[in-house]
């Protein structure tokens, strides 16, 4: 696996399985996308989804379940706050070797694409109109209405949407855990299958922050809680 920043040794591909920490959580809409994707690759897909989401997961284990070997993965992710035209030149440097696979042999995992500048994504462009053969590029975003109509256009897309309260349920029963804790992490969750189930394994995590402002919005009035939701819209619009 190579990530750009590049790197190459399987201990980097162990550090990015660390995401895959658990199978994948997805509603069942979603599981029937991702699994036709799987089965047949496109060229290029897109996977989008909230932080907290599992996109992320979906996106890194759909490169796994369609690889033939995992060091054939380049991943490219913000350096800063952005993805430049430079880390896309890179990944394209990977794509112009021939392949002798009869399956998909190598693939590049874009991470937080949102944050490509107009010039990366116009460089993107050229490598998703001529796919090389046996290639996928699966593109990972929180929305994907912050990407290019080009870019998009181009793209299957794979939306990873809320799960619903019965797969909550379902899933905690497995695990041995009480419904009603099911129940409360869904609803402070909203669903959001990655910090669902942080929250029901009691995990000090990343997404502690995540789940900290959930709880304190779950406990606002009506009015605290649209003027939170106005203060967020205002920041990710000047993000």
């Amino acid at each position: 696996m190579k990530r750009t920043k590049v790197t190459t040794d399987d201990s980097n591909y162990a550090a990015a399985q660390r995401e895959l920490t658990r199978p994948l959580l997805l509603h069942p809409r979603t599981q029937a996308l991702y699994d036709a994707v799987s089965n047949r690759p496109a060229a290029s897909v897109l996977v989008s989804g909230a932080p907290g989401s599992g996109s992320r997961a979906a996106a890194l284990q759909l490169c796994r379940d369609t690889l033939d070997h995992k060091n054939a993965l380049t991943i490219v992710e913000p350096e800063k706050s952005t993805i430049g035209i430079a880390q896309i030149r890179e990944l394209k440097q990977q794509f112009t070797s021939k392949l002798a696979s009869t399956k998909i042999g190598r693939a590049g995992l874009i991470y937080e694409a949102q944050s490509m500048t107009t010039e990366a994504q116009n460089a993107l462009l050229k490598l998703l109109e001529e796919p090389p053969a046996k290639s996928l590029i699966v593109l990972h975003a929180r929305s994907e209405y912050q990407l290019l109509d080009t870019i998009r256009s181009r793209c299957v897309s794979i939306p990873i949407l809320p799960i619903s309260k019965p797969q909550a349920v379902d899933y905690a029963h497995s695990h041995a855990i009480e419904k009603q804790s099911a129940v409360s992490a869904h609803a402070i969750s909203a669903g959001n299958a990655s910090l669902y189930m942080s929250i029901v394994h009691g995990e000090d995590t990343d997404m502690s922050a995540l789940i900290d402002t959930a709880k304190q919005y779950i406990g606002q009035s009506v009015f605290d809680r649209l003027s939170s939701a106005k203060t967020y819209a205002t920041q990710e619009a000047i993000q």
